[in-house]
């Protein structure tokens, strides 16, 4: 006669708690229904931010984000549009984040963009059938020349999408604008600060009030030595600030800005050497105070 052993009720009662409905992995909430209960209305990374704050233009028939905080306290001077380097998100940490709160106090409702996507990264890599063979030359560029990153076709390719890009992000955001009256700035950092200047200077968009460029470049070097003759050109007021920590190009080119842009006198265009690093949050605090003082003056002049 087989012997039964009897199973223990504590073993019993896990068994039936295991394969109960609600512990059924697939009863368990999805991750792709809680992120689309938010629906459209803000993209889901800014949605830790305040949502009066997070807004979506159309720019090349997708949304992007743009972030708006209003003015505070009793002037209402206008409205600064920051740009980050390129590539960044609207809430990028840093020198434009705290300007986008900080000139909120002085009268300046901030509009911070999205700014245009940065080149992606070379590649260098090489097909086997493309592979020299023995004795032949095997370097396309003379000796002490560095190979480009991208062919002239590349870089004019992926120039003018940039372009276009930050061209409709202004159209764009001129109704988010229109609600703060009065004059206009344009905040700038890096990569994006070159390309600003250099629509200005061929008056594909429309000119602000004035104009704040942070570390101005372009990595190709010859379109940087340009930089500064399109920058004197520009007819609108210029604060250029150079920090020591900015990218080698614009350090390389800021005597040469300041030189040829000076010449239409301070009202028109001032260069500030900062004496502290970006990464360090005291510099912001520095860039501020220049900010606010310039576009007083601007403001003040009319």
């Amino acid at each position: 006669m087989p012997e039964y052993r009897s199973i223990p009720v504590g073993l019993l009662l896990l068994l039936s708690l295991a394969f109960s409905p609600e512990c059924r992995p697939q009863d368990a909430p999805q991750p792709q229904a809680a992120a689309a209960t938010g629906g459209d209305k803000q993209p889901p990374r800014l949605g830790y931010l305040p949502a009066a704050e997070i807004g979506q233009i159309r720019v090349e028939d997708e949304s992007v984000g743009v972030l708006t905080r209003p003015w505070q306290g009793e002037q209402h001077l206008g409205a600064a549009l920051l740009l980050a380097d390129l590539g960044s998100p609207p809430d990028a940490p840093g020198l434009i984040d705290f300007l986008r709160h900080g000139l909120n106090p002085a009268g300046w409702a901030s509009i911070s963009l999205t700014p245009p996507r940065a080149r992606a990264a070379p590649n260098f890599a090489t097909a086997a059938t493309e592979i020299s063979k023995a004795g032949e030359a095997q370097l396309s560029y003379a000796a002490g020349h560095a190979t480009p990153k991208y062919s002239q076709e590349q870089d004019s390719q992926h120039k003018t999408a940039q372009e276009n890009f930050l061209q409709q992000t202004l159209t764009g955001v001129d109704a988010l604008s229109a609600a703060y009256p009065g004059k206009r700035l344009v905040i700038a950092d890096g990569q994006s600060a070159a390309l600003v200047i250099a629509l200005l200077q061929q008056q594909q968009i429309p000119a602000p009030d004035m104009l704040v460029v942070i570390n101005p470049f372009i990595e190709d070097a010859a379109q940087n030595q340009a930089l500064a003759a399109q920058l004197a050109s520009i007819t609108i007021p210029v604060l250029d600030l150079q920090s020591p920590d900015g990218h080698p190009a614009s350090r390389l080119t800021a005597l040469q800005r300041h030189t040829q842009a000076s010449v239409h006198g301070p009202g028109r265009y001032r260069q500030q050497t900062l004496a502290l690093d970006l990464r360090q949050a005291t510099a912001w605090q520095e860039c501020l105070q220049q900010i606010k003082g310039f576009a007083y003056l601007i403001t003040r002049q009319g």
